[in-house]
C-alpha cells in the first residue's frame, strides 16, 4: 500500500532584507529586530526564501528581486509607515479595508496604526506637529486606502497642534473621547497603549 505524506502549506511569515548598502542593512535589521519582525539575508538576485512574506529593499537593487511582495525603501521613506505595510502584507487575508490611527495627545504623542486584523505599527512621535509627516508617510505607503485619524480629547493645547498638523495635509479628523483608554504604566509606552484603544473608539 502506498503512503501520501500530507506536508502543511508553507505559510510566508518573514521579512526578507535584501541590500548590499550596509548603511541601509543595519538601520532595516534595527528597524525589524524593534518591531520583532523576525527576518532573514538574502542577496539582490537570490533566490527568496519560500517562509518570505515581504522583501524590503533598495530603490537600485529592487530590479534584481523576483517576490510578489517587494518595498523598497528610498532616504525619504517614514520608518513608521514602512513597519505599518511590512505587517500588512505579512497577512495573507489582508485587503483594502481602512485603517485607523489613533493618536493620544501629549509632548511626544502616543500613535497606533489598527486595522480590521489587529495593530499595524505604534509607538511615540517626536511633537505634535509630526502627526502631519506620518500622514504623509502612510498615503505613500497604503496608496488608495481609506486612512481616518482618532485624536484623543486630553491635553487641549498638544490635541490642537495635532490636529492643525493632520488638517495642513488634508487628513480625515475625529475626536475620540479618553475615558477609559490611559492604561497605567510608563509613560511612552503606555501613550501608544492609549493610541491604539482611542483608534479603536468610534469618534466624531
Amino acid at each position: 500500500m502506498a503512503y501520501i505524506t500530507v506536508r502543511p502549506p508553507v505559510i510566508p511569515h518573514r521579512v526578507a532584507l535584501a541590500t548590499e548598502d550596509p548603511v541601509l542593512y543595519m538601520e532595516l535589521a534595527a528597524l525589524l529586530k524593534e518591531g520583532g519582525l523576525p527576518a532573514v539575508s538574502v542577496r539582490p538576485g537570490d533566490e527568496v526564501p519560500r517562509t518570505v512574506g515581504v522583501v524590503i529593499t533598495s530603490p537600485d537593487e529592487a530590479g534584481a528581486i523576483e517576490h510578489p511582495h517587494v518595498v523598497v525603501v528610498r532616504t525619504d521613506t517614514d520608518r513608521r509607515a514602512l513597519v505599518a505595510a511590512i505587517v500588512d502584507d505579512l497577512d495573507p487575508d489582508h485587503g483594502p479595508d481602512r485603517i485607523l490611527v489613533g493618536i493620544d495627545p501629549g509632548p511626544r504623542p502616543g500613535y497606533a496604526v489598527v486595522s480590521g486584523r489587529g495593530c499595524l505599527a505604534r509607538g511615540s512621535l517626536d511633537s505634535p506637529e509630526s502627526a502631519g509627516g506620518l500622514v504623509v508617510g502612510l498615503r505613500g505607503e497604503f496608496p488608495g486606502r481609506p486612512i481616518v485619524y482618532r485624536v484623543g480629547t486630553g491635553d487641549p493645547v498638544a490635541r490642537n497642534r495635532v490636529i492643525n498638523g493632520l488638517l495642513a495635509v488634508g487628513a480625515t479628523v475625529e475626536l475620540s473621547r479618553e475615558e477609559g483608554t490611559t492604561p497605567r504604566g510608563r509613560r511612552r509606552p503606555r501613550d501608544a497603549e492609549a493610541a491604539m484603544r482611542i483608534a479603536q473608539h468610534p469618534g466624531r
